[in-house]
């Protein structure tokens, strides 16, 4: 989409490329010609290239004036700031907080879970409401720093609460409507009525303290329990922070960890494939050249670990599902009445696996931790 720029001599556009960069063209009228430059910036800000075609009757200082204006309105007088709200849900317990400040610019919000019967819900959807303040040059660049940002914090939440965050689709679903002991089946469309980003960033109180974790999520939560950020989650971002090949191992393994809670609803042998691939991940991108197996051994919650055990994990679930449409966990069972031991085999696995699997992401996590406060 492209949008128009504010631009000391001229109109000109805007809009993004393949690359998630934020590209500005503009013609400007000067003496001797028609100049037209092109200004490519990165989403952090950062600028990637600046071009001006200038035509040979312009002379070379009219030329500099303009480029040199550009840089000014582009970074300068164009700059503003922006409030932006993104809103996920997740199912599972509420926050134990109200909100979560996660930077001095980003908190994340409880919405729409403000009294005491709502908040220990079993099975329930939640939501939680990102609010954050952005530096852009106008609203649509805003929107667009905003849902970079989102993308990321929502999956390293979902690795550090133990949930799937993920934006409710829009689609008219079907509910069941009890009223005075009747039931109703309806069909209606699917979300909830928020309120829009504040018009001022909130500040953050002087006796805010929220409830925290002392370790990383375990795989299934209890009934009547609410979650909450590990303490160790500002330790996390400042290693994300410190080491390029950290944050980008930490990136990966989120966002598979998000789609792996996410689908856990859907289909437990894709969210055991997707822990797995998780794991999996982190070596390679730390470039280490450990395998799964390598790595599951390393940090192991369990001690020693058979080969056999992480040969099923790795080939019967991930490898089996991605690569042969395999779905173990979600064949029908025989009826109750008789033994089904394959099925319950199964079952054990799945389960332990990802016991299992946790357990090395938060020895993993720990050791990061760790050795980032050395």
């Amino acid at each position: 989409m492209r949008t128009t720029f504010p631009w000391p001599f001229g109109d000109s556009s805007a809009h993004f490329d393949e690359d998630d960069n934020y590209v500005v063209v503009a013609d400007a009228e000067v003496d001797g010609g028609l100049i037209r430059w092109e200004l490519v910036q990165a989403s952090d800000g950062a600028l990637r290239s600046l071009a001006a075609h200038v035509p040979a009757s312009a002379s070379e200082s009219v030329a500099r004036s303009v480029v040199d204006a550009a840089i000014r309105s582009a970074f300068a007088e164009t700059t503003q700031t922006f409030v932006q709200r993104r809103v996920y849900a997740y199912i599972g317990p509420a926050l134990a907080s109200p909100s979560y400040w996660l930077s001095p610019d980003l908190c994340v919000s409880r919405v729409l879970d403000d009294d005491e019967g709502s908040l220990y819900l079993i099975n329930a959807e939640r939501l939680v409401a990102l609010d954050m303040r952005v530096e852009a040059v106008d609203a649509s660049h805003a929107g667009h720093l905003a849902n970079l940002r989102a993308h990321r914090i929502s999956a390293l939440l979902s690795l550090a609460l133990g949930v799937g965050l993920y934006t409710i689709p829009h689609a008219q679903v079907w509910v069941l409507h009890r009223t005075d002991g009747d039931s109703e089946s309806l069909r209606l469309n699917r979300g909830a009525h928020l309120p829009g980003p504040p018009a001022d960033f909130p500040k953050k109180s002087k006796d805010y303290q929220p409830a925290l974790s002392e370790s990383w999520p375990i795989y299934g939560f209890m009934g009547g329990e609410l979650i909450a950020l590990p303490r160790k989650w500002r330790s996390l971002l400042r290693a994300i922070e410190a080491d390029t090949a950290i944050g980008n191992a930490v990136d990966s393994a989120a966002r598979l960890v998000q789609l792996s809670r996410v689908a856990r609803v859907h289909s437990r042998t894709m969210a055991l494939a997707y822990m797995v691939a998780a794991i999996e991940s982190i070596p390679k991108r730390l470039g280490t050249g450990a395998s799964f197996s390598d790595f599951a051994r390393e940090h192991s919650p369990a001690g020693e670990v058979s080969d056999h055990y992480l040969d099923a994990l790795y080939g019967r679930f991930r490898s089996g599902h991605f690569h042969a449409g395999s779905d173990p966990l979600s064949r029908p069972q025989r009826p109750a009445d008789i033994s089904d031991r394959e099925a319950a085999e199964l079952n054990e696995l799945g389960f332990s696996g990802m016991m299992f699997l946790t357990g090395v992401l938060r020895n993993w996590l720990d050791r990061v931790v760790a050795e980032q406060s050395n």
